[in-house]
């Protein structure tokens, strides 16, 4: 009955095959194969033919379910089908394809209905079902080679005899023992395997996980092991993207199993990558003129900006930084073999409770793909990649961190400063070159980290000092600040109204209901779902376009007016549809702005009396800005990066290293940075412009003070005559008064106020 079953099956398939009638022609697409074998020039491996799965049920209703529901029964004779068809209609193709021992395999693609499913979708009912996977290579193991046929010779009767291996991987039907060598025959006579005249075929087992945008939230990502066979093995290593079309089998072995519970693979037909804009919503005509709109205002870049995390008050300078990341420069491959990022950086660093950790959210909830780590739960290889030893197998095989499985997309590292120095260099080559070079255990491979880079830090003693430079502050090495296209101190700086601003806008959400933009309860309309493949029903609900401004979140300006804040969903079309657009060229006028303002930042650094407190620049500063004039010109929806773009991104950047910016002429400002005004500037920066105070003299000053108060606490007319003798230069009762505050600053003295004491 089976072998009955197969043959009418397998003549199915054949008139499936040479049929051109009903708007498919799979027989143009046969005569590619020989390309196909061609192009991939090598011997042995398999010849694999794409057929749709709708074509089967254009051909016969129905015949497209049977398939996907028993493919065991099915694909076997459809690949006998294909041999015969190979065979009567290119003889030619045929002989080549036995010469390079190539096997011919029907690779199964197209819609499959609720039968595509993330890792967390596989379960019991999915058992022997042909299904499509969708998820992110995490590790991989060294592709071997299996036994396919065996070939024995018996020296005493000169017979030569072959046996056929089949495990549970094979479609087919399982052989007595796979893989089990025969010593003797039937009659008891010695036996000799003849391996280099047996068959092999080459077969990799990797590991697909749950994508982070798929996994509900709170929860572990779900996993599932891939096995891939002949042309499927080395298709993917990790941090790919990919959708693997195969059957969901259980692996029962040879030992018995009282609970009844056996590890389960997904036996692949087919290996397919992704590309980035996977899992995203369609863009609408409407969308499309409501992105162009908005485009074309002369405060796009101010309206975008503030709808980075709008429920934070303040810190504009990053938000702005923080869209132009979103948005991305240009990457550039050239010939030589060099990769120039385009991927942008930034480090947020200074006080507690400034909402670093909300903005990093925030880029998690609105980038299509973002990995989220922190750096106390991170190790080096854990960010990078590590090499690890299969508990069955004992193999060795490769495991992608948390950059590489960010490939294409933001990684947010969180509590960047309480990670070990050794675990944060092994990002250093991660962050420019964007590779991963792994040389650990025989293992010799370089990996793809095409990712940005958000991280998020706290100064090394609590608070951001502005007395220490900025590599004292976040005890970083410079050849790692470098690598950060924008390094923003963040401070806490007080004020009544700020302070007012800011409460405010914490208690606004505890007296609302939370509800997203379209007035809905967040908790209510969200409901996790691992079939990827969307029903009917979700696909009419987002044929409406997209709403553009927030109703739920606004922002309010210095004199209290109220400013629109467009909505996260729009925020990501905006983004995707701007990346989508042709890349901008840089002009002859911005390359000369460019380089002059570069040039302007170094001889600033150069002539400041201060040069330790300043962060250098490299070559890197002006990648730097390159990218994010790119950017701003992507925001534009430009072909051209303009001078204006330049000078926006100067600005940015000025401003992140606290240098003044004169945003007329777009110079520096010839003011020096101690001698403009006090307004909005921290007190610690405002006593120690007062006393104006080197690093040298505030250290003298220090040891008189702390000389003079080792009995007892002393007022400052008590103080002044004592450290006067000490000092090598006399300080007046206004100086030493401004030198206390700043020593207080510093935490090291500490006054009641009227007395000061020795902290220490």
């Amino acid at each position: 009955m089976a072998t009955e079953f197969a043959a009418e099956q397998k003549e199915r398939f054949q008139r499936f095959l040479l049929d051109t009638t009903k708007g498919f022609d799979y027989l143009s697409a046969i005569s590619s194969l020989g390309k196909q074998a061609d192009r991939e020039n090598e011997t042995g491996g398999a010849a694999r033919l794409e057929v749709k799965i709708h074509d089967l049920d254009r051909y016969q209703p129905g015949l497209a379910a049977l398939v996907m529901r028993f493919p065991a029964k099915y694909v076997p004779p459809f690949e006998e089908a294909l041999k015969l068809v190979v065979a009567e209609e290119n003889q030619k193709l045929y002989q080549e394809l036995l010469r390079r021992q190539k096997a011919l395999r029907v690779a199964l693609v197209g819609q499959f209905g609720r039968q595509h499913v993330t890792p967390r979708g596989l379960n019991s009912a999915m058992i022997n079902r042909l299904c499509l996977v969708r998820g992110i290579v995490t590790k991989y193991t060294d592709a071997r080679p299996k036994l396919l046929t065996s070939i024995h010779f018996c020296p005493r009767t000169g017979v030569v005899t072959d046996k056929v291996h089949r495990d549970a991987t094979s479609l087919a039907p399982q052989t007595a023992v796979p893989g089990f060598v025969q010593r003797l025959d039937e009659d008891g006579n010695e036996l000799n395997f003849e391996w280099g005249l047996s068959e092999y075929k080459d077969t990799q087992k990797f590991t697909i996980q749950e994508m982070p945008e798929h996994a509900p939230s709170g929860a572990l990502p779900r996993y599932v092991d891939v096995i891939a066979e002949d042309d499927l093995v080395h298709k993917v290593k990790p941090g790919d993207r990919v959708e693997i079309t195969g059957v969901y089998r259980t692996l029962v072995g040879s030992q018995p199993n009282a609970s009844g519970v056996f590890n389960t693979v997904l036996i692949s037909n087919c290996v397919r990558q992704l590309g980035e804009d996977i899992k995203q919503a369609e863009l609408k005509p409407a969308d499309i003129e409501a992105i162009r709109s908005i485009a074309s205002k002369p405060d796009a870049f101010e309206l975008l900006s503030r709808s980075i995390a709008p429920t934070i008050f303040g810190h504009e300078e990053v938000k702005k930084g923080l869209l132009l990341l979103l948005f991305g420069g240009a990457e550039k491959n050239l010939e030589n073999g060099t990769h120039l990022r385009g991927d942008i950086n930034i480090l947020l660093i200074g006080d507690p409770s400034c909402g670093k950790s909300q903005l990093l959210r925030f880029m998690l909830a609105v980038s299509p793909h973002a990995v989220s780590t922190t750096g106390r739960g991170a190790s080096g290889v854990g960010l990078t990649a590590a090499v690890t030893r299969d508990e069955l197998t004992k193999e060795r095989r490769l495991e992608a961190g948390a950059m590489v499985l960010g490939d294409r997309g933001i990684v947010c590292i969180d509590e960047f400063d309480k990670m070990s120095t050794a675990d944060r260099t092994a990002i250093h080559e991660v962050m420019e070159q964007q590779t991963v070079t792994i040389a650990k255990a025989g293992i010799h491979t370089r990996l793809n980290a095409r990712c940005s880079v958000v991280a998020a830090a706290n100064p090394i003693y609590g608070n951001w000092d502005d007395s220490l430079p900025l590599s004292k502050n976040v005890n970083l090495p410079d050849s790692l600040l470098s690598r950060f296209d924008l390094v923003f101190p963040i401070r806490d700086l007080g004020s009544m109204e700020r302070d007012r601003k800011i409460s405010q806008l914490v208690m606004e959400p505890m007296t609302k209901r939370m509800q997203t933009d379209s007035g809905t309860d967040i908790l209510r309309n969200f409901v996790h779902t691992s079939v990827i493949e969307p029903d009917v029903k979700a696909a009419e609900a987002q044929e409406a376009p997209t709403t553009v401004f927030s109703t739920s979140h606004s922002v309010r300006d210095e004199a209290g007016r109220i400013l629109q804040v467009v909505t996260s969903d729009f925020l990501r079309k905006y983004v995707r549809y701007a990346k989508a657009r042709p890349e901008p060229k840089l002009s002859d006028e911005a390359i000369e702005v460019m380089a002059r303002k570069y040039s302007e930042l170094r001889q600033h650094v150069q002539a400041s009396q201060n040069k330790e407190a300043e962060q250098s620049v490299t070559t890197r500063a002006l990648e730097a800005i390159i990218r994010l004039g790119t950017a701003h010109a992507r925001l534009k929806l430009n072909t051209q990066i303009e001078v204006s773009d330049i000078l926006a991104a100067c600005e940015l950047m000025w401003k992140s290293r606290n240098v003044p910016f004169d945003n007329e002429t777009g110079l520096p400002d010839a003011t020096p940075a101690g001698d403009d005004d006090e307004g909005g500037q921290p007190p610690s920066k405002k006593r120690r412009r007062a006393a104006g105070l080197s690093r040298e003299r505030r250290d003298e000053i220090s040891v008189a003070v702390g000389n003079a108060l080792q009995n007892d606490g002393l007022s400052v007319d008590e103080l002044l005559s004592p450290v006067n003798e000490a000092l090598s230069e006399e300080l007046s009762l206004e100086e030493l008064g401004a030198a206390l505050a700043e020593l207080e600053s510093l935490q090291r003295v500490s006054s009641d106020g009227s007395r000061w004491y020795l902290l220490g």
